[in-house]
């Protein structure tokens, strides 16, 4: 688990058995001293995380809400630099941990080593890089940790199981759940992709993980609530601040919204039977698809074992080669990431070794 603030709350409620409530809003809407006052709000409200985020002027995965908010706020001359000083004034007063939510391009004009330096120093906890492709995260990745801050990356339905690996690899803090494909924005209903997807996750990371993208009322956080470890609401949020800005409503309605209590939501609230059957379904489906490849990959795998019988019948070489099998193992003990234990992983690669040995002695007759 991280030591940042992020991770450390995270910690907390998860000893507790309860959610955390990750709030979103974007940075500078209506403007960046409101968004210092708004972010109290929340906090007395109960949010246990907030997003801090950089407006940019073409949010690709945001909804009409959010997509407004970034507007007002660049209309209102809000930057990533106003941003980082906006958090330094939250820190003045707060240590409610603090997410700085970004596309990619504002973080890459600005410097990512320059960046990680100055979040750190205005007291930001983590960066979430919203379209930035986690097969090429590892260079800044790298830069961001470095300066002692969380990386989170969002896995959402569509992402492959190679891919939710990365997520797991490269997030620190938590790991963020898109719960639908498309864009951000509350919905009539919990998307029925959420519940399997937190499923997949928990296969490839120890990590809290939190779901977002359309949670819109306190029944979606308790459905979510059950299996996640956290529900990100943005876009309610954000209609609050749109309905009441420049009025003396703005801040209390947004504690308000927050305080519902229906948002804070046990874990321990038991699953009905159709969520059950629900996720069992998707596991299944899951696995299926997963021996599905593992055999293709096997047969790939012996494809390639009878080419080298043949070329070691050709040139008479012996079947057996201890410092090749040592190899192999090395290899496959460096890529295990658990969780199945390294000497199982290693039982396992032992008989597949052997009957690949004994296609290999087919090939060449025997010898």
């Amino acid at each position: 688990m991280s030591n940042t603030r992020i991770g450390r709350r995270f910690a907390e409620l998860r000893a507790k058995n309860e959610p955390a409530l990750v709030a979103y809003i974007t940075a500078g809407d209506p403007s960046l001293d409101d968004t210092v006052r708004l972010v109290a709000a929340l906090e007395r409200g109960g949010a246990d995380v907030i997003e801090l985020g950089v407006p940019f002027s073409d949010p690709i995965a945001d909804g009409p809400v959010i997509m407004r908010g970034a507007e007002r706020a660049i209309a209102n001359g809000a930057t990533l630099r106003g941003v980082l000083d906006c958090a330094a004034k939250i820190r003045e007063h707060s240590e409610v941990p603090i997410l700085l939510f970004s596309y990619l391009n504002p973080l890459m004009k600005y410097g990512f080593a320059k960046l990680a330096a100055d979040a750190k120093a205005a007291g930001v906890d983590g960066v979430l890089m919203t379209d930035a492709s986690v097969e090429e995260a590892e260079p800044y990745v790298k830069t961001i940790r470095e300066a002692g801050l969380d990386t989170v990356f969002l896995a959402a339905p569509t992402s492959t199981p190679e891919r939710l690996a990365l997520v797991g690899r490269y997030s620190s803090g938590f790991v963020y759940l898109v719960s639908r494909t498309g864009v951000t924005g509350e919905q009539q209903q919990l998307s029925a992709q959420a519940l399997p997807l937190v499923t997949a996750m928990r296969a490839h990371t120890d990590l809290p993980l939190a779901v977002g993208f359309g949670i819109a009322k306190a029944a979606d956080a308790e459905a979510v609530g059950r299996l996640a470890d956290g529900v990100v609401v943005g876009s309610a949020l954000v209609r609050v601040i749109e309905k009441y800005a420049g009025t003396p409503e703005m801040e209390t309605k947004l504690e308000e919204l927050t305080r519902d209590e229906d948002w804070g939501v046990a874990r321990q609230s038991e699953m009905t039977l159709d969520e059950a059957k629900e996720t069992l379904a998707a596991c299944r489906e899951e696995i299926d698809g997963i021996d599905r490849r593992l055999v293709a990959l096997l047969n790939e795998r012996s494809r390639v074992v009878e080419r080298i019988g043949a070329v070691k019948a050709n040139m008479d070489m012996p079947v057996y080669e201890p410092k090749r099998e040592d190899m192999v193992y090395a290899n496959i003990m460096a890529a295990n990431g658990g969780p199945i234990p390294d000497d199982s992983v290693r039982r396992i690669f032992e008989r597949i070794i052997d009957e690949m040995r004994t296609l290999q002695r087919t090939r060449m007759g025997a010898k």
